[in-house]
Formats: structure tokens, sequence, C-alpha cells
């Protein structure tokens, strides 16, 4: 007979486990564990009614359908909303870059007219959201020392001290 730290153990117990407690998804209908899907709060049993890997299919269907579609998702038409409206804000009309004119509103940026641009982004920043400069100038009633420059003039100020467009003005 096999032994146990010194016990005997009989060959022939019937040892019965007991069955993992499981779920039916309500997508591909068949049961599996509860650790095959994500809590919920909303539901009685405490976890979604569809399993991971189809709501993960559901997911990527959904994407595929908004790219096809050319719609942005309501939390990136409300980023786009408000970056309007706060470039409008402090171009003082239609936005556009202060320096050279630019008004493609994804080239467009928000400068710290007296520097500080990185220190006051550091102390905005909320883990796991976008930006929420736009949300925090608006919020503040647009306050002043801040100006609408293209990406390529803000980086050339904060680089070089200067912008090639003023330098070019300048010289002419």
């Amino acid at each position: 007979m096999p032994t146990t730290a010194g016990r005997f153990v009989s060959c022939d117990m019937n040892i019965q486990e007991t069955p993992l407690p499981t779920k039916r998804c309500c997508k591909c209908k068949t049961d599996k564990p509860f650790s095959d899907f994500f809590r919920s709060r909303c539901e009685k049993d405490g976890y979604q009614k569809q399993c991971k890997p189809c709501q993960k299919e559901n997911q990527q269907k959904c994407r595929e359908k908004r790219k096809l579609s050319g719609r942005l998702n309501y939390s990136q038409e409300e980023h786009r909303r408000r970056k309007h409206e706060v470039m409008s804000h402090y171009s003082g009309g239609d936005p556009a870059c202060a320096c050279c004119g630019e008004s493609t509103l994804e080239f467009l940026s928000i400068d710290h007219i007296n520097g500080g641009g990185s220190e006051h982004r550091k102390q905005l920043r909320q883990p796991g959201k976008r930006s929420t400069m736009y949300r925090w100038l608006k919020r503040n009633g647009y306050p002043p020392g801040y100006r609408v420059l293209c990406h390529n003039c803000n980086q050339a100020l904060g680089t070089w001290g200067y912008c090639p467009h003023q330098k070019s003005q300048n010289a002419a």
C-alpha cells in the first residue's frame, strides 16, 4: 500500500472532485468557469453575461465597424470639440498658429508663453485619461499666458528658443 507521510492510503478510494461553478455565456451558449468572465457590479452573480473571448470578438467587430464608417468614439469627438473651442478662443477666431498661420487643427497645440508647459501638464495629468489641458483652460476661464502654435513652431521655440519663421521674417 502506498504511504503518505507515515499514513496508509487506499488506492481504491473514490475521490470525487467538487465541480467548479460554471456560467453559460449568452453568446456562444457554452458553460464556462467563472474565471472566463469579467466581473460586473450590475449582474446578480457579479459576472458579465458574455465570456471573455466572446466579448473580445465583439469589441474587435465594433472597432472595425467604427473605422470603416470613419466615426470617432465619443471621447475622441469630445476631445476634438473641446480642442477646437480652446484653439478658437486663443486664436481670436478660427484656430491658427500665431507664428506661421497653420490652420490644420491636428497640427495645433497650446503654448505656455512664459514656458513651464511640461511642469504644468504633469500637475494636471490624471492616470489613464487623455490630456486635461483643454478642460483646465476652459474651466479656469481661458487665463492669459497661453497662445496657439503649430507643433513645429512650439518645438522650435522649446528647443532653440526661437522659431525659424520669426528668424526669416526678421532677416527680410
